[in-house]
């Protein structure tokens, strides 16, 4: 075996590697974007440790989709529950404080959660991006959701003059 044969070994198994790490936290993200929109932190944040049922009849959402949002939230380290060993339906979950300035805090730098609404904004366009790629058309609704995503992000970090943070955090998180 040559040393660049396992040089490019390493790199594919790198680059491999990165790519599943990218897609796991990417879905994190939509988490996150289903959490701010559905209400879920916040609703978590006033009832404090709550298990599937209770946070959906505060959320006003399905008991099972619930469920898998707060055991996916937890495997992914976002929620904590203390009681891991009970029933998935009899577990508590609750966000931790630390946490709650990220999700929740509108005053906070730190306040980057809407950031999410970027990711999903993206995902909406793709297949009028395709099209565009394959045309070279300029086509208007891309541009039109990319604004809307804009405004929707800025809208919820509440301030402007805070949106170089959350953009400087998300520079950060790539690096």
């Amino acid at each position: 075996m040559k040393a660049t044969d396992l040089d490019n070994s390493e790199r594919r198994e790198a680059f491999a590697n990165r790519l599943v790490g990218d897609l796991l936290a990417s879905m994190e993200i939509l988490g996150v974007w289903l959490g701010l929109r559905l209400g879920l932190y916040a609703a978590l944040d006033r009832a404090g440790a709550s298990n599937a049922a209770e946070l959906a009849s505060k959320a006003g959402i399905d008991t099972r989709y619930a469920r898998e949002w707060l055991e996916q939230q937890a495997v992914a380290g976002v929620l904590v529950t203390t009681d891991a060993g009970e029933d998935a339906g009899d577990r508590l979950y609750e966000l931790p404080s630390a946490h709650r300035e990220v999700l929740l805090d509108e005053v906070s730098p730190y306040f980057v959660a809407p950031a999410s609404y970027a990711l999903a904004g993206i995902a909406r366009v793709l297949p009028e991006l395709l099209t565009a790629y394959r045309t070279g058309a300029k086509d208007a609704t891309v541009g039109e959701h990319v604004t809307h995503c804009q405004q929707e992000l800025v809208g919820q970090v509440g301030d402007v003059l805070r949106l170089p943070v959350v953009m400087h955090a998300l520079r950060l998180a790539v690096v």
